[in-house]
């Protein structure tokens, strides 16, 4: 899995252009498996920029808890952006 390349673009979609600001505060990430979403989780939430407060990171998948999943559809605060790390099914 080019997990650096997914944080490349991350960067690119949420700093690189000004252009993409005006587009939903909420990104959401496919990836294959239940440990591929967590360990890009866990790398998104190491990283400078995505682990920082400007930031919150749901992991989301079946064998999640419900708490856990019905959180995705929190709306974040103002200045916070959000971003899903799910399955497709």
């Amino acid at each position: 899995m080019p997990y650096d390349l997914i944080v490349c673009i991350l960067e690119k979609l949420c700093y690189g252009d000004q252009a993409y600001l005006i587009f939903s505060q909420a990104i959401l990430i496919f990836m294959p498996g239940l440990s591929e979403i967590r360990r890009l989780s866990d790398i998104l939430m190491d990283h400078p920029i995505f682990g920082s407060n400007a930031f919150k990171i749901y992991p989301l998948h079946s064998t999640l808890s419900s708490e856990s999943q019905g959180a995705v559809f929190d709306i974040p605060p103002n200045g916070i952006r959000k971003i899903v790390v799910g399955m497709l099914y």
